[in-house]
Formats: structure tokens, C-alpha cells, sequence
């Protein structure tokens, strides 16, 4: 989105490229920043990727949940939105400002909002972005890069813009301007007549599930066919089938996992993680319970 006046003119004859957006507002007053432009550098788990923040882009987190259609539906609209432009604002500092900080104190801060780009000094000025403002503090995006004495000018200058919903979202859908559609996430699929799990038989032979019970000595390898919109998976075992009560987690990357289960009747279900999904939230549909048995070890005396 133009963050100036001289932009906004600019788009009505050309196509947009990537930049920097401003902070947006909704008819109500929320702020909202998009995120589409992120960067990080891990992979969402604190592990570290090796590379660098500038070559890694975090998605924006776009997906909706599961709504069982079509039992139930998502609503959408659109609204129009206003351009409003930013008049110059002239304030001073209440406090001095050392090098380095990221909190000045001004006389009025009226006026002056969060992703605003502001001109510091009298003599010869710094730019810098607002984050926030609480009162007369104005919090920095960037630290200072030079001493600034009470009293030097605080500048925000005009032609920058402010984006703002024309109308509530709700009058918009009152007046029957939206569309709806439904999603219905995919379980994953843990096997068919027999779970996909192999592993040592009780006679101590590497086999393949051949019926819906079967039975392994040691730990069994388990496997899954890939899911839809899906990066990562959850894996849960239960010593009941009702109610479940999970006595593991494991998270894979791949579409199979060892499962570190003692001996004894087990079941295990699988589902998707979806890291597009919004909210902190990003499971989708468990599969259906799968059984199996882990044999103890036997032994035959030989004379």
C-alpha cells in the first residue's frame, strides 16, 4: 500500500510492488498490520533454520479453521476504504533524548499515531517511525542515532497516509453485500484393512500389519498417508480407546514415526498441524484410533 500522498496518485495509473505497509485502521479504531513481509529465524519450534532473518520470510497466517461444512459456513464482505492524509504536526521534547533511546517524552503528542514517520531536531533532524504512544511518550521503532535537548523541534511532517474502513463490516453484511463457503480439513489416513505399522512379529521376524490387530514385539514403526495443507503432524498413543487418555506425544516432519510404547494393548491417532491456520491453534481432524499389541519378550529353554 502507497504510504504517501504522491504513491496513492501514482497507483491509480500503475501496478504496486513490494514495500513496506503502513499500519491500516478499521472503522472501529483497531490498528491492524499485515505480516505477509515477516521475516524469522527459526522455524517456529526455537530451533534455528542457519539462515539469516533476510532470507527467510515467515507466511502470513491466512488459513481458517475446519468448519464441517456443510453444516457450518464462513461469511465474507468487503469495504471500501478511505485514504486519509496525514497534516504536519509540530511538537518539541519535554525531556532530553541520549543516543540510543527508543522512548522520547514531548510536549503534546496529540495527533500523533503509530506508524508515523516523524523528523527529530532542530538544527539537523533524524528520522524515525513511531511504534507506539502512551500520553506524551512516544515509543521509536529504531533507536536514536544522535543527543537531542529538550526543547528541539518534533516533527511529522505532512503528505503520509492513513488507511481506514469506510464502513462497519457488519453493516455491509446486514445489507446482504457477502458471500459465504465452507472448508472441511483431511484426517490423515492410518491404513485401510490393516494399520500401515510394521516392526518385529512375537516369533522375531521384520512383518508388515496383515489384520486390523496386530501384534509387534518391541517398538513398532507406524506410517500415514500426507494430508492436505498440512507441514507437520501430531502423533497421541492411549492405553484406552474411551475415554482417551494420551499417554504420549510426538511430532514428525515426515509421514512416519517409532512409537516408544511398553507392552500392552495400545492405540494411537495422527493428526495434521497447519501453521497457516490462524490463531494459536493449528491442529486439524484426528484419525481414527488405530490398535495394536506389544508383546513381552519370550523365552524357550534348550536343553
Amino acid at each position: 500500500m502507497p504510504m504517501d500522498v504522491n504513491g496513492v496518485n501514482a497507483a491509480a495509473n500503475t501496478f504496486l510492488g513490494f514495500g513496506a505497509e503502513p499500519t491500516s485502521q478499521t472503522f472501529e479504531g483497531i490498528n491492524v498490520t499485515t505480516n505477509e513481509m515477516d521475516t524469522v529465524s527459526t522455524d517456529g519450534d526455537g530451533n534455528g533454520t542457519g539462515l539469516p532473518p533476510s532470507q527467510l520470510v515467515k507466511p502470513a497466517r491466512i488459513d481458517l479453521w475446519d468448519s464441517d461444512w456443510a453444516g457450518g459456513s464462513y461469511y465474507w464482505t468487503v469495504v471500501p476504504v478511505d485514504a486519509v492524509a496525514d497534516q504536519q504536526i509540530a511538537t518539541a521534547l519535554a525531556a532530553p533524548a541520549s543516543v540510543g533511546a527508543t522512548t522520547i517524552t514531548v510536549v503534546d503528542a496529540a495527533g500523533i499515531l503509530a506508524g508515523d514517520a516523524l523528523q527529530i531536531g532542530s538544527s539537523s533532524h533524524e528520522n524515525a517511525v513511531v511504534q507506539s504512544v502512551s500520553g506524551t511518550a512516544i515509543t521509536l521503532s529504531h533507536g536514536l542515532s544522535a543527543f537531542h535537548a529538550a526543547g528541539e523541534d518534533v516533527v511529522r511532517p505532512s503528505g503520509g497516509v492513513k488507511y481506514r474502513d469506510a464502513e462497519l463490516t457488519q453493516d455491509s453484511c446486514s445489507s446482504g453485500r457477502m458471500l459465504t463457503f465452507g472448508k472441511s480439513s483431511e484426517p490423515a489416513v492410518t491404513g485401510q484393512a490393516a494399520p500401515y505399522a510394521s516392526g518385529l512379529s512375537p516369533e522375531g521376524k521384520l512383518v508388515a500389519a496383515a489384520n486390523s490387530k496386530p501384534k509387534f514385539y518391541g517398538q513398532p514403526l507406524i506410517a500415514w498417508q500426507p494430508t492436505l495443507a498440512t507441514d507437520q503432524y501430531e502423533v497421541q498413543w492411549s492405553r484406552k480407546l474411551y475415554p482417551w487418555r494420551t499417554a504420549g506425544t510426538k511430532f514428525s516432519w515426515a509421514t512416519s514415526l517409532t512409537l516408544p510404547l511398553s507392552p500392552g494393548t495400545w492405540y494411537y491417532r495422527v493428526r495434521g498441524l497447519d501453521s497457516l491456520l490462524t490463531g494459536s491453534k493449528t491442529q486439524l481432524t484426528w484419525s481414527n484410533p488405530v490398535r495394536l499389541v506389544v508383546t513381552k519378550p519370550r523365552f524357550r529353554v534348550v536343553h
